[in-house]
């Protein structure tokens, strides 16, 4: 079995605002979590017990907008 399987069936998955998760959305988001991590020995998503989420952008209130250095 490979990593991402795991994680899935390891964590709580929950959608906001609506959204219904269906196994395409758990696959895509494991497997890109698992791909930051290929070929390290890591433990670093063991504290993380929920994965939540939300059918449009998140942002910190405070979060400044990108700046394009194009004129």
């Amino acid at each position: 079995m490979t990593w991402f399987v795991y994680f899935i069936a390891e964590k709580d998955w929950e959608g906001c605002g609506g959204l219904e998760l269906n196994n395409e959305i758990r696959v895509t988001i494991s497997a890109q979590a698992c791909l930051l991590l290929l070929g390290i020995p890591h433990n670093y998503y063991k504290n993380v017990e929920s994965i939540i989420i939300y059918p449009f952008t998140v942002s910190h209130p405070r979060a400044l907008p990108c700046m394009s250095s194009s004129s």
